[in-house]
């Protein structure tokens, strides 16, 4: 092979491997961004939960007295008896919410945007290497 022709190659694979390492830093680029964006979204949504999670804590306390000694009235019952079967309903509301939770947090998309350019990215790759 001539001289012209490694240079050419040389030339070739060095734009290549350059283009790839463009490519990967453009990518970081873009997952750097997103976490950070989605990273503020969940500051100001925890905030907000937070807050509204010791209202309804406070509420559901004072509630729960109130209904507990109503209770224990009514049905003529020791008050730490009403307190525990309400308790008790509270547990299993409790569980049931949890569960929905999770299950919600499970199908939860981490970094969708980058994903989906990695996974074209991959395909364009393969497309160019599988056409030799």
């Amino acid at each position: 092979m001539t001289e012209t022709g490694t240079a050419t190659i040389r030339t070739l694979v060095h734009d290549v491997l350059g283009d790839a390492r463009e490519l990967v830093r453009e990518e970081l680029a873009l997952m750097r961004a997103e976490a950070r964006e989605q990273a503020g979204e969940a500051k100001g949504l925890g905030i907000t939960f937070g807050a509204a999670l010791v209202l309804a804590l406070v509420g559901v306390a004072l509630l729960c007295v109130a209904i507990a000694a109503a209770a224990a009235d009514l049905f003529n019952v020791p008050p730490w008896a009403s307190y525990l079967v309400l308790a008790l309903l509270l547990a299993i509301g409790a569980y049931v919410l949890v569960s929905q939770g999770r299950k919600h947090v499970a199908e939860m998309q981490v970094l969708p945007k980058t994903r989906e350019s990695l996974r074209e990215n991959m395909a364009w790759i393969q497309s160019k290497s599988s056409s030799r």
